[in-house]
């Protein structure tokens, strides 16, 4: 135990009280915008307290509170209200990148099936012109009787 016991010192990874207060306000800044409200209203209400005529000190009180809880209660309606909608915002973001990537995706492969499709012709029109040289030089086998040594090298179908 420490001699002196009237001092806690928080360990070295934990942050102090107002980094950790900068840092929540951070996270969502109208929880302190609503504590905020709510002071200003209860100081209002109690430098008013003087003035109040002839109400009774607990209906003073009662209002005092409720327009308090009011402030916390509006400033926690507009940040879900503020959290929904950039959560939507998001969610649209991402869905419209995701159609995007999508779109390119499927341009990229009607590109490829094209140029498939033109090598598929290019080989068929080329497969017509082999037949008809080896027609002409000696009938249906001559391609095949050449050897690679020749220069020439075996037809390969086209799918």
């Amino acid at each position: 135990m420490s001699a002196n016991r009237r001092w806690w010192v928080p360990p070295d990874d934990e942050d102090s009280v107002s980094e950790k207060f900068l840092r929540k306000t951070r996270e969502s800044p109208l929880v302190p915008i609503g504590l905020g409200g709510c002071l200003v209203v209860a100081a209002y209400r109690i430098y008013r307290l003087r003035s109040r005529g002839s109400t009774k000190m607990s209906i003073h009180l009662i209002h005092t509170r409720v327009a308090a809880q009011a402030c916390a209660v509006g400033a926690i309606m507009l940040g879900a209200v503020y959290t929904m909608y950039s959560d939507y915002v998001k969610r649209m973001a991402l869905a419209s990148q995701r159609a995007r990537d999508l779109s390119e995706t499927a341009s990229a492969l009607l590109a490829k099936d094209k140029q498939i499709a033109a090598l598929q012709q290019e080989c068929r029109e080329l497969q017509a012109r082999l037949t008809l040289v080896g027609k002409v030089r000696g009938g249906p086998g001559y391609l095949f009787q050449l050897s690679p040594a020749q220069g020439h090298l075996p037809v390969v179908g086209c799918g």
